[in-house]
């Protein structure tokens, strides 16, 4: 007689538990196997509480991988900064004794630099750049005819 599809699952469910029970202690070496005692739907959530974990951690791994290479990114703008700057004094400040440059720019407001002008900067060739800025316009009020 053939066997049919219910007693298949109620066999099988020693099986699954085990299997949990294995895989459990596979995912997290640190604490001991799941209780003997512990129903299905305990082992169930105890397995997917190891899945978040291990999520968890590989996310953590990540997060300290692009940290790690954002940081690098900003160290080379800032070193990138500083050379500009430096290339600047040098350019259009007024030597001084024991080859020092010295140049002055007005304080400014980054938020009010981008506000007022637009600015590109383009490499012409491999020993210049070519900085374009310019004034925006200024915004108009809108008056309401509503008088």
């Amino acid at each position: 007689m053939a066997e049919r599809n219910v007693d298949k699952v109620k066999n099988g469910l020693p099986q699954s538990r085990q299997a949990l029970r294995e895989k459990e202690a596979q995912r997290n070496e640190r604490s001991p196997a799941p209780a003997a005692g512990m129903s299905d739907k305990e082992l169930a959530l105890t397995y997917e509480l190891g899945r978040w974990q291990d999520k968890v951690s590989r996310l953590q791994a990540e997060n300290k991988r692009l940290r790690k290479q954002v940081s690098g990114g900003l160290r080379e703008i800032n070193d990138n900064y500083d050379a500009m700057v430096a290339s600047f004094a040098v350019a259009f400040g007024k030597e001084d004794p024991e080859n020092t440059y010295t140049a002055e720019v007005p304080a400014f407001s980054v938020e009010g630099v981008h506000k007022n002008f637009d600015f590109a900067v383009q490499r012409t060739d491999h020993k210049t750049y070519m900085i374009c800025v310019t004034q925006k316009a200024p915004d108009k009020e809108v008056r309401d005819n509503a008088d």
